[in-house]
């Protein structure tokens, strides 16, 4: 049955025009308006070629410091955060009072029992060649703890380093020892044995960054390496060093930007020989080489405007150049097959004229596109804005962001089989998840008449839900008790509360508790002029089992700080990671609302036809909440890079959507008849598109990081839903409810077919469904 548009029931005297009349009339103005400023610039370019060159290239020589992105790779934590934390404040207190100055270099050895004496003597013996390590260079080259010892722990703490004792132990006494200590012997701090000795030995080596370390680190990987050969009770020895860690996350980056560029050559080769037919005898090679010179220029602008607003570059960014490359490949195809389709029907026309239609047929989409795209993903700059509702879709689409996984993890960013990822893969099977030690400084307080507010601060602490009870070392708490019982002058207490009576007993009290019994607890005080100008308890957090709890658990510590005192600060570096992922969760929500607004917003500006404009809108929600489904079905998680694809996906979705959807406006026919026509001028297009883009995805196979492979695989969940939903979904919907063709369709369709019909009775007003389906 033959589809009647509803503005064709009003009377055709009647004056005035509907509103769906008006809507058309609109829409086919804005239409061939854009057309004719197409249709000329075409005409332009082709006139004068040459000089289009000229000025496309001279712009691009402003951008040329670009090149330099391609040198330099900068490692993910040099830009990682979020602008404006707010625990800035709290990691410059921490710096400034408590900086860690030094470099790790630890060692995990592995053995059936490492608990045996004679194990444990050749554990001891492999210790003492680190330490003997070009010719004992460990002893200048080790950070110094504050008796001036060197910072090197190890369960062998327990024995002083003692090389007579070690070597006599008994299976008894060391069973004793480690089941006994509390107090290292030789830094006279607490002493956690279940972080160096459980089923493995960890040792840790502190040094400072001066000359030589370069070269005791390399001979530090070179014992680690031979260790296992060299020792026959040692099952396997894990090494790792902070500059290695450093070296290896670059590495790993480097490896995926030479992967990505792999990438780029074989979406550029498809482009190439898929740009016209798929013979090779009719295929344009050379513009198909103009238009990989054209996505090189694009790339290489977009880099040096990076360098102009001080953009770092890293690896996400080579990720972003692999859109613009894939959308640069979809522009392509849509002008190539523009082009097959002007030669073919006007094969005398000159290429000035041939040029304008071309532009004049697919210029368009490719504006709205463009626009689309650059507004979509722009929002995602924005940090505080209001939340923008959308009925149904919104609650749908929010609640698949909000049950989606956020973790990040050092080893993710490593190649597989390199030594920091073994590492760190045998400390998560030897030693458990790493519980997460934190701390609340204080700074610029009365310690002496802030007694209740510190006390109450160490209390809370300790009772929190998110803290493992004991595991609070407040000096404060401490010394209060320790003035109750301990032998001093009492004039300078208080009898009632056994408290210093003044801010001067209070300090000379101190004193003598920190060369007492506080002893293990100087290195957490910061003294200025003889008075505490800063301090710290540390904490250790609960094994966290959710994204959720670890924010809580940050939250309820910072604010708990917070109402103690004004300058009270709980941080930890890890808070910092902890944050980014929190505020990725709420950003790409707001993000991807915006960005779904600004392409609504852009598709009616210049389709001009709100009921198109729906349609574009809802495709591009929906594949978003399938991928966000997919990727919580699969066990994935949400960290920058996956939220960095998410916000790709728009681009590829709109892409696909638009140029189907104006495909569609320009035919005439029924519904039907124009949705086969669509596919059928612009299907391959979009196919080919999508096809380019898995293949330059397919280098990532390879790659050896699980950041880099969880990259292929999203990308290939996104294609595979814009492939459905763009050449499947939105054809259906269109076929059914497609909106009313543009009145400049016929011309389209003479020029086409060669022959003129008059089917504009076909398709649905702009605004209202028709009744007739």
């Amino acid at each position: 049955m033959e589809n009647y548009d509803l503005g064709e029931n009003v009377a055709e005297n009647d004056e005035k025009c509907s509103p769906a009349e008006k809507c058309n009339r609109f829409s086919n103005l804005v239409h061939e308006t854009l057309e004719e400023i197409f249709k000329r610039v075409g005409i332009f370019v082709g006139t004068y070629p040459i000089w289009m060159m000229v000025v496309c290239f001279l712009l691009n020589l402003a951008f040329l410091p670009g090149l330099l992105f391609f040198l330099d790779v900068l490692p993910i934590s040099a830009v990682s955060g979020v602008e404006n934390s707010h625990h800035e404040e709290a990691r410059s207190f921490a710096e400034e009072y408590f900086p860690v100055n030094y470099t790790e270099n630890d060692v995990i050895i592995v053995a059936d029992n490492v608990m045996d004496p004679d194990t444990l003597k050749q554990i001891w013996n492999f210790h003492k060649s680190i330490t003997l390590i070009n010719d004992g260079s460990l002893d200048d080259l080790c950070h110094r703890f504050i008796n001036g010892e060197c910072l090197v722990r190890s369960i062998f703490e327990a024995w002083s380093y003692n090389d007579t004792v070690i070597k006599s132990l008994s299976a008894e006494e060391i069973a004793s020892a480690v089941n006994d200590i509390r107090i290292s012997p030789v830094f006279d701090d607490l002493m956690r044995t279940e972080y160096y000795l459980k089923t493995a030995i960890r040792i840790k080596y502190n040094t400072v960054q001066k000359a030589g370390l370069p070269e005791w680190e390399a001979a530090f990987k070179e014992k680690c390496s031979s260790a296992a050969e060299t020792y026959s009770a040692l099952n396997n020895v894990y090494y790792y060093t902070s500059t290695m860690y450093s070296e290896e996350i670059v590495n790993s980056q480097t490896d995926d930007r030479d992967l990505a560029y792999v990438g780029y050559g074989v979406i550029i080769l498809y482009a190439c020989l898929f740009s016209g037919s798929l013979s090779l005898v009719h295929t344009r090679f050379l513009p198909a080489i103009g238009s990989a010179i054209s996505a090189a220029m694009a790339i290489h602008a977009s880099f040096g405007i990076c360098v102009y607003t001080g953009t770092p570059f890293t690896t996400f960014n080579v990720k972003i150049v692999f859109l613009i490359l894939c959308i640069n490949a979809d522009n392509q195809f849509v002008l190539s097959s523009a082009l097959t389709r002007v030669r073919r029907i006007h094969p005398h026309l000159s290429i000035p004229e041939r040029m304008g239609q071309m532009l004049a047929e697919g210029g368009t989409s490719l504006l709205i596109c463009a626009f689309a795209d650059v507004i979509a993903l722009g929002v995602g700059c924005i940090s505080v804005v209001a939340i923008l509702g959308m009925v149904g879709m919104t609650a749908f689409f929010g609640y698949s962001i909000s049950a989606l996984n956020y973790n990040s993890e050092d080893i993710w960013w490593l190649r597989k089989g390199t030594p920091a990822h073994e590492y760190l893969e045998a400390e998560g099977r030897y030693f458990g998840r790493k519980t997460l030690q934190t701390a609340v400084y204080i700074g610029h307080s009365d310690f002496f008449a802030e007694k209740d507010k510190l006390l109450h601060l160490a209390h809370e602490m300790d009772v929190d839900k998110y803290t493992l009870s004991g595991t609070v070392e407040s000096w404060y708490s401490e010394y209060v008790e320790w003035l109750k019982t301990a032998n001093v002058s009492r004039d300078l207490l208080d009898p009632d509360t056994s408290f210093p009576v003044n801010h001067s007993s209070f300090y000379t009290l101190l004193d003598e508790y920190l060369e007492a019994e506080g002893r293990i607890y100087r290195k957490y005080i910061y003294f200025d002029h003889g008075e505490v100008a800063a301090t710290l308890f540390p904490v250790v957090h609960v094994e966290f089992t959710s994204f959720h709890d670890s924010v809580s658990a940050m939250e309820h510590l910072v604010d708990l700080a917070h109402h103690t005192c004004h300058h009270c600060y709980a941080y930890v570096s890890e808070y910092l990671d902890i944050e980014t992922l929190e505020h990725l969760k709420k950003e790409l929500f707001i993000s991807v609302m915006l960005a779904l607004t600004a392409v609504a917003g852009v598709v009616l500006i210049f389709l001009a036809t709100p009921l198109m404009s729906i349609y574009i809108t809802v495709n591009v929600s929906i594949v978003l909440v399938n991928i966000a489904g997919c990727i919580q079905v699969a066990g994935f998680v949400m960290d920058e890079l996956a939220v960095t694809v998410f916000i790709q996906a728009i681009g590829f979705c709109i892409d696909g959507s638009v140029h189907i959807s104006e495909s569609f406006m320009n035919c005439e026919g029924t519904r039907n008849e124009r949705t086969r026509k669509t596919l059928h001028h612009m299907g391959p297009s979009v196919l080919h598109g999508i096809l380019s883009s898995l293949l330059g995805l397919l280098p990532f196979v390879t790659a050896g990081s699980y950041i880099s492979l969880t990259y292929f695989y999203l990308f290939c969940i996104v294609m595979a839903f814009c492939l459905y939903y763009g050449l499947v979904f939105l054809p259906v919907v269109l076929s059914l409810i497609g909106p009313l063709a543009y009145d400049s369709a016929g011309h389209h369709t003479d020029q086409r077919n060669g022959h003129s019909e008059d089917m504009r009775k076909n398709g649905v007003n702009n605004y209202a469904i028709n009744t007739s389906l």
